[in-house]
């Protein structure tokens, strides 16, 4: 395939909003690098086991590699030679994986590597799909071609939920040979109870701090 040139929302670093399938936004931005940039997300460690801790589960046809295999699966570029990376498929030429985290986050990332068209990622919460996307959707207007060094298709994203929508499953679906990426980051949702905690300690902090006047 043909090399093709840094598409100016790569460039720019360019935030969009798309329309989820509950009519909620979710935006997201690409950046360069090979790693999340947000302070609040916790990254996801890649280390060869079949369920890297930060997932509660994970089920389907996949594969945690640290190389590519041909005619298979491309190592996404610009990973070091001992850094892990995810594929889906690797037993059939066309399957899923499911990824569970057993809470609720409003923020994914992760560095997608030769994007394709028949890539697509979704995010489900409580079993009921919040978006979904494909990879002809992220890189437009420029194809997602699949090209394995092009700064158009290899490249860091992240998903930022707003308006109150959260999800706590991420599902990677290709119908050819694969979807790669690596460094998945997440953001928990802090529970209410823990939110209570903090407001009754912000309310305590006050009220010794009036009385000290």
């Amino acid at each position: 395939m043909k090399i093709k040139t840094l598409f100016p929302a790569v460039a720019a670093g360019l935030m969009l909003a798309l329309p989820s399938v509950s009519g909620a936004s979710i935006s997201w931005t690409i950046s360069g690098g090979t790693t999340t940039s947000e302070a609040n997300a916790e990254t996801i460690v890649f280390d060869g086991s079949t369920c890297p801790a930060g997932y509660a589960s994970c089920v389907g046809d996949y594969a945690f590699l640290q190389d590519s295999i041909n005619n298979v699966s491309a190592k996404p570029a610009g990973l070091d030679a001992d850094d892990w990376f995810l594929t889906v498929p690797i037993d059939n030429s066309s399957g899923t994986a499911t990824f569970g985290l057993g809470y609720q986050s409003n923020y994914f990332g992760m560095f997608w590597g030769s994007v394709d068209d028949y890539n697509t990622i979704s995010f489900l919460s409580g079993g009921d799909e919040v978006g979904s996307f494909t990879g002809d959707q992220i890189t437009n207007p420029d194809a997602a071609d699949g090209n394995q060094t092009a700064p158009g298709t290899n490249f860091y994203i992240n998903f930022f939920f707003g308006g109150g929508v959260t999800f706590d499953t991420i599902v990677f679906d290709s119908t050819q040979y694969a979807f790669e990426s690596a460094n998945h980051a997440v953001a928990r949702v802090p529970e209410p109870a823990t939110l209570g905690l903090l407001g009754l300690g912000l309310a305590g902090l006050g009220f010794a701090a009036r009385r000290r006047k």
